[in-house]
């Protein structure tokens, strides 16, 4: 997923940590590291010192997996018909996603 205009106002994002393929935990960015969103944009850091995060203690050198998610707030709308519309349509694909599955 590409950084792409979307009906949300863009709150912010995070960097989600994952070590072992286990999530341990996330650091809020005010702006994206990469250019590639989600999944498809994970890339293996070597850790440059040691980090601590959350109760999590890790190494320098150890090699994480990282993962930078954008975080969605407010519709961005001219007026309440908008809103709902915007709403029924992003249902709409989730329902007819889990009808495909």
């Amino acid at each position: 997923m590409r950084n792409h205009s979307h009906p949300f106002k863009n709150v912010g994002y995070q960097l989600d940590v994952y070590f072992n393929k286990k999530f341990i935990g996330s650091i809020p960015l005010e702006k994206p590291d990469r250019d590639i969103m989600g999944y498809y944009g994970r890339a293996d850091t070597i850790l440059p010192n040691n980090v601590q995060i959350k109760k999590h203690f890790l190494r320098a050198g150890t090699i994480v997996q990282t993962e930078c998610i954008p975080l969605c707030g407010r519709i961005i709308s001219n007026d309440q018909l908008d809103k709902e519309q915007i709403i029924a349509q992003s249902f709409a694909g989730l329902i007819s996603d889990k009808l495909i599955e």
